[in-house]
């Protein structure tokens, strides 16, 4: 059985016969049980390709889609079910990855265990189905269209980015969503949705050995068609952005501008990845946060608001840095941020900073450990991003000051585009 001594963690992992991965997280002691489905399949694999290179596309938004009508069940509905034997399901869908999973109080998981499998692995959707869903998942839409912060977030990746999905909200547009089709979705279930292919995390304190036996008696007991392999597009994007601003008319009682800038994640693994991600908080959290004594300096000559954030992702095929405020100020702006990133970049950050930012952050993902439905959630998802929890820690403590600063100026900084988000 696998072992971290370090954090006293246990886990084992196994998989059935049907291909599915199982990983039995132990926790002796705790009240609180859970398990979590998972298969990479997100937003951003709308258009899919075998191992010969055919491709297989979806309307946008086809992956929250199904994540939606899975819940369908013939008998009952799949929330009531649940809800009766005192557990609680839930779902999402992101960018790289759908979920099923539920939690319960309840020391007995075999149930619930059986129904997460039972109904993720049954296609039970009609036609008629489908348009009854439709006006419900475009209302969905019109809410995050009306969101300020998602709204901001969507037009900076509109601004950077040529043709990559990430342009798009997860639940697609309106008239992605008009398209889908029963089709589409029993298309992308057959694609993503065998059992080989998805990874079942199991966080309990009943015995690991009678849960996968639990779960390979579910698995046994059904048919599943040989297995295809199927990735994401791999989208090919320069650095230079689409557009340098968008300018968007909505009711926002004060006007948000964001700079995003477009960074090269192309050729790097997940760890070289997670530490680029890493090093630039921790160079921002350094220089744009009350760490630095200017900060208030700043917020007292009106130079930022208290909503100036800062924030960084980046996947196999994307990856950006943002910068956010509220203010209707955009060149005065674009100015600090280019002003203050050229100081940043002149005069370093200090060892005595990134320690500290290092043991906030360490804590944090140490009390993961203490909190059931997120433990579950975060080893569930390092199974998509080949990183584990105890990876990132690794990535997180190496780090020092001079290679913060060192990923920080390796970035062209120089052409941000602006997103604005103004009253009518």
């Amino acid at each position: 059985m696998p072992e971290n001594r370090r954090f006293r963690q246990t886990w084992k992992e196994h998989v059935c016969h049907s291909g599915l991965k199982v990983i039995v997280i132990e926790k002796k002691g705790f009240s609180t049980s859970g398990a979590m489905l998972i298969t990479p399949y997100g937003s951003l694999d709308y258009i899919q390709e075998d191992s010969s290179g055919r491709e297989y596309a979806s309307p946008l938004g086809t992956a929250h889609f199904l994540e939606h009508k899975l819940f369908e069940s013939e008998d009952n509905d799949v929330t009531r079910q649940f809800s009766q034997i005192g557990a609680n399901v839930n779902a999402f869908t992101s960018y790289s990855e759908t979920a099923y999973y539920f939690t319960t109080g309840e020391s007995h998981v075999e149930k619930p265990l059986n129904m997460l499998l039972d109904f993720v692995q049954n296609f039970a959707v009609t036609d008629a189905s489908v348009e009854k869903e439709r006006p419900i998942i475009l209302e969905e839409y019109q809410m995050y269209q009306e969101d300020p912060d998602g709204r901001l977030f969507q037009e900076s990746m509109r601004g950077l980015y040529h043709c990559h999905p990430i342009r798009e909200d997860i639940v697609g547009t309106e008239a992605s969503i008009s398209a889908i089709t029963r089709q589409d979705l029993e298309a992308a279930y057959a694609r993503n949705y065998h059992p080989g292919a998805m990874t079942l995390v199991i966080l309990s304190a009943a015995d690991a050995e009678e849960l996968i036996e639990t779960v390979e008696k579910n698995q046994s007991g059904k048919q599943f068609p040989h297995q295809e392999k199927y990735v994401r597009k791999n989208w090919q994007e320069d650095l230079i952005p689409e557009q340098l601003c968008i300018e968007t008319v909505m009711d926002v009682q004060s006007q948000k501008t964001a700079y995003s800038f477009k960074l090269n994640s192309a050729g790097m693994t997940a760890a070289q990845r997670l530490e680029m991600e890493w090093g630039i908080r921790f160079a921002l959290d350094s220089w744009f946060t009350p760490m630095n004594p200017l900060f208030q300096t700043w917020l007292d000559e009106e130079r930022i608001t208290p909503y100036f954030s800062t924030d960084t992702d980046s996947a196999q095929d994307y990856a950006y840095l943002q910068i956010m405020d509220e203010t209707a100020k955009a060149d005065e702006l674009r100015e600090f941020i280019l002003r203050q990133l050229n100081a940043l970049c002149e005069k370093g950050i200090s060892e005595e900073h990134v320690s500290q930012l290092k043991r906030r952050t360490i804590g944090s993902n140490i009390r993961l450990f203490d909190y059931p439905s997120e433990l579950m959630n975060a080893w569930a998802r390092s199974t998509v991003t080949n990183v584990s929890l105890f990876d990132e820690i690794d990535v997180i403590e190496h780090l020092t000051a001079d290679r913060c600063m060192e990923i920080l100026r390796s970035l062209d900084l120089s052409n941000p585009a602006c997103a604005k988000l103004v009253s009518r």
